[in-house]
C-alpha cells in the first residue's frame, strides 16, 4: 500500500524535450528550480493526483541485463547520492529524447523530481519522480487597471492534467525498483513511454497476480466447447466468488469452477501455456486483491449479461441451475426458463 499524503519535494529541475524524428533537439536547465512552500505544494498535487487511485505498479527490466536499463541505472546514482541529481536527470532528458523517435509524439516540458516521506507498507522511503507535459490550455487571467477590470489569455500547463508521468521508490532496488507509471498516449505514438523510455513489466504482486488470473480464467472458458453465454457467464462468476478468500491457487480455481475432470485437467495445462506465452507467474499461493474484484465485477457485468434481442437483458450472478435453455419449435424461437422465489 502506498500512501503520498506527506511527500514532499525536495528537488526538482526542468527540461524541456524535443523530437529526435523531426529535429527538434532538447533543452537542458543547468540548475534545479527554487521552490517555495506554495509552489512545493501546487507541483506536488500536479504530479501526485493521477497516481492516488493506482494500484497496478511496476519494475524496470532488460532482456540481458537490469544494469543496463538506463533509467534504472541514472535513479541508482541519484538514490546513492542526492548530489547527482542534477547531472543525472540530463541523461534521463537526453534518454528521454532518444526514445522520441515516433513522428507523433509531441514535445514538452520534463520535470524531475526527489522526494522524501512516501508512505509504502508503513515505512517512509524516498522516490524519484519523472513526469511529462505536452499540451498546453488557454487560460483567462483578470488584470486590474486603476478602477477598471481587463482580461488576458495565456497558454499554460493544465496542472489537473498530466500526460506522463512515473515514480520510482526507493525500494526493491535488487529487482528493479517499485514503479507507478501514468501514460496518456494517444492511438498514434504508441507506447514509448513505458517500453522505449521506461521499459518496465508488471510488478509480480497481489495486484497484478489477481488481474492475469481473471485474464486467464476468461481467456480459457472462450475455448470451452459451448456456444452458451449463460454457462460461459456462470464460469466467469464461479471464478471471481472464488477470489473472494484469503489464498487461491490455480488448482483450487479448477477444482471449485469447473465440474468435469476433464475441463479441470485442460484448465491446468491451458495455464502452463499461458504462463509460458505472457511471461508471467501465478504463485502456487497467493492473496487476491479485492481491489481488483470490485473493479473487475462491474467490467464483468457486461460479459454475464445477456442481451436478448431489443427486448430483454439478463444479469447473470452465479445462478447455477436456475435456467434453463431450449427452442420452442412452433414459435420457431430460443427461450429461457427461470426459477426464483420471489421478485424484489
Amino acid at each position: 500500500m502506498i500512501q503520498l499524503y506527506d511527500a514532499k519535494i525536495v528537488d526538482c529541475i526542468l527540461h524541456f524535450v524535443g523530437n529526435k524524428s523531426q529535429d527538434i533537439d532538447y533543452k537542458a536547465s543547468m540548475s534545479e528550480i527554487p521552490l517555495d512552500e506554495d509552489l512545493n505544494f501546487v507541483l506536488t498535487n500536479y504530479f501526485f493526483k493521477p497516481f492516488v487511485k493506482k494500484e497496478d505498479n511496476y519494475s524496470f527490466y532488460h532482456d540481458s541485463d537490469l544494469a543496463m536499463n538506463e533509467i534504472f541505472v541514472y535513479a541508482s546514482h541519484i538514490f546513492d547520492s542526492r548530489s547527482n541529481f542534477v547531472e543525472e536527470s540530463k541523461k534521463i532528458l537526453k534518454h528521454l529524447y532518444n526514445s522520441s523517435t515516433h513522428p507523433k509524439i509531441k514535445t514538452g516540458e520534463l520535470y524531475i523530481a526527489y522526494f522524501t516521506d512516501c508512505l509504502m507498507d508503513g515505512q517512509y522511503i524516498d522516490a524519484i519522480g519523472i513526469f511529462k507535459s505536452e499540451h498546453k490550455d488557454t487560460f483567462i487571467r483578470i488584470t486590474k487597471h486603476g478602477a477598471s477590470y481587463g482580461i488576458e489569455s495565456q497558454r499554460g500547463v493544465n496542472i489537473n492534467k498530466l500526460d506522463k508521468g512515473c515514480i520510482i521508490y526507493n525500494t526493491q532496488r535488487e529487482s528493479g525498483y517499485v514503479v507507478s507509471v501514468v501514460d496518456n498516449s494517444n492511438s498514434g505514438e504508441a507506447k514509448y513511454w513505458t517500453n522505449d523510455f521506461l521499459h518496465v513489466k508488471s510488478l509480480n504482486d497481489s495486484y497484478n497476480q489477481t488481474q492475469g488470473i481473471i485474464k486467464l480464467s476468461k481467456s480459457f472458458i472462450q475455448t470451452l466447447p459451448t456456444d452458451s453465454v449463460s454457462e460461459k457467464a456462470v464460469l466467469i462468476n464461479k471464478t471471481l466468488q472464488t477470489l473472494v478468500s484469503n489464498k487461491v491457487s490455480l488448482k483450487e480455481i479448477s477444482d471449485k469452477v469447473f465440474e468435469t475432470s476433464e475441463q479441470k485437467n485442460d484448465f491446468i495445462q491451458y495455464s502452463k501455456h499461458y504462463q509460458k506465452e505472457h511471461d508471467v507467474n501465478f504463485e502456487d499461493d497467493f492473496v487476491p486483491s479485492p481491489s481488483v474484484i470490485k473493479k473487475k465485477k462491474s467490467e464483468l457485468k457486461r460479459i454475464t449479461t445477456l442481451h436478448l434481442d431489443d427486448n430483454f437483458d439478463i444479469c447473470i450472478r452465479g445462478c447455477e441451475g436456475f435456467f434453463e435453455q431450449g427452442y420452442d419449435t412452433l414459435r420457431g424461437q430460443k427461450f429461457y426458463k427461470l426459477y426464483f422465489d420471489k421478485e424484489k
